[in-house]
Parts: structure tokens; sequence; C-alpha cells
């Protein structure tokens, strides 16, 4: 029998999510499955699937057209996946587009108790300020814990030859 809690079944589990996720649309940020896709989930029963499934926030079963499926945050997954893959966080955020970017670094700040705001705008019409002709401003994503603040302004750097 397998243990799907041992360390490498967990390990297996993740990395067969990734190479799915690996061939969907980087926009797309929650993917449907049909659960015999992956390996793992369709070896077990409707009772231990879901008691498998709790045991991750990034997945859920859902059911649509008579057909169970498994419906796959990206955000949480890149998250989590951080634990459980040998895979650095570069490399796991190309499965991202910029906004899912943006949203994973808001998901890693809440994760560390951070008060998180993603895309925050604003004008300055101040006196103080050197002439320019942009009227709008984006903060990418605003991190407050305490007396701290993080003011990060997300990039996906790719190199283009």
């Amino acid at each position: 029998m397998l243990n799907l809690y041992s360390p490498s079944s967990i390990k297996r589990f993740f990395s067969d999510i990734y190479k799915i996720l690996g061939d969907t649309d980087k926009a797309v940020s929650e993917i449907w499955y049909e659960i015999s896709e992956i390996k793992i989930l369709k070896r077990l029963d409707k009772y231990e699937l879901s008691e498998f499934l709790d045991n991750f926030e990034f997945i859920e079963k859902k059911r649509g057209n008579y057909v169970d499926y498994i419906s796959i945050d990206k955000i949480k997954f890149v998250a989590e996946a951080i634990k459980y893959l040998e895979i650095d966080i570069k490399e796991l955020s190309e499965l991202l587009d910029f906004n899912g970017f943006e949203a994973l670094i808001q998901e890693i700040l809440l994760r560390n108790d951070y008060r998180a705001i993603k895309n925050f705008r604003f004008t300055d019409k101040s006196d103080f300020k050197s002439k320019t002709s942009q009227r709008r401003y984006e903060i990418d994503v605003i991190g407050v814990y305490q007396n701290s603040f993080l003011i990060i302004d997300a990039k996906q750097w790719r190199r283009k030859d």
C-alpha cells in the first residue's frame, strides 16, 4: 500500500502538479483537471481522496458535467511548493504571468503575518516634486508588519536574446 503522507509521495504529488501546470496558460490562476490526470490521486477512493486533499490549501475537489475535477489555485500552489520541491522560487514563479507574480508576493507576505495590499494606486499633487507628465502612480505590493513597511515593485525578469 502506498503511504500517501510519506515525504516521497508528497514530493511526487507536487511534481506531478508542477508538470501539469507548466503546460497551462500563465494568465489563468485557477486550473481544473480531471482527477485521473494525477497518478497518485486516481488510485484513491472518494473518502481517501477527500481526506488527502483536505491537507492542501491550494487544491479542492469540484464537480462539473457529472465528472469529478480538482481545482488548483496556482498562486497558493507555488507558495506551498517552495517547501516540497527542489525548485527555486524563480522557476516556480514562471508558472505565473505578471499579475500572478504580484499575487504570489502578496500571498507570501500574508503567510508571514504581513498585511498586504496589491496594486495600490495614487496621485501626487504636491508642490514638492519635479514636474512630470505622469499623473498616476502604482505600487505593485505593499506589506505592513508592526512598524515595518515593504514597498515592492514586482518584476519577473526574463532574458530576451
